[in-house]
């Protein structure tokens, strides 16, 4: 299941609907993946309340969709336009793959995707963290696929 698809499922689920009523004012904030091998289509979808001040995060797969909490936000994200998305998870994660094969050719342990509206605009952020404990990021734009930034270096730092 793609992101667009994991939105309108959630949105369609009678969990998201019940809980949009006292929530009116919450708007979709991110998406999230994690994943080691293969992506299995699990997502965790978050929407944020401006009243409220906090966020929401739905757990949706094939088979439900589960409201997994509340939690305060320091700052207000903005407003994440599912409609705007072109660029599917899959050439995001692929993306990354190719920057790390080209920098170092590591092995991945671990991916992380998450797509976000950030100053840079609709962004989906990709780590991956390596066999040996670095961590390469890659920020693409989600509508035309252009890579915004890459980012690489060890996830541990010696004290």
């Amino acid at each position: 299941m793609n992101a667009t698809e994991a939105v309108k499922k959630l949105e369609a689920s009678s969990e998201f609907t019940d809980w949009k009523k006292a929530d009116k004012d919450a708007y979709l904030s991110s998406l999230f993946a994690m994943f080691d091998k293969e992506f299995e289509g699990e997502w965790l979808v978050s929407y944020y309340s401006p009243s409220a001040k906090k966020a929401t995060t739905f757990f949706v797969d094939e088979l439900e969709c589960l409201k997994k909490g509340d939690d305060a936000a320091e700052k207000q994200p903005k407003m994440l336009d599912i409609g705007r998305v072109k660029l599917s998870m899959a050439d995001a994660v692929a993306a990354a793959k190719a920057g790390l094969d080209k920098r170092t050719g590591e092995g991945i342990q671990k991916t992380i995707a998450i797509l976000q509206n950030l100053d840079e605009g609709q962004v989906w952020n990709v780590s991956l963290m390596t066999s040996s404990f670095n961590m390469f990021n890659i920020k693409t734009d989600a509508e035309t696929g252009k890579e915004i930034s890459q980012d690489y270096g060890a996830l541990f730092r010696p004290a």
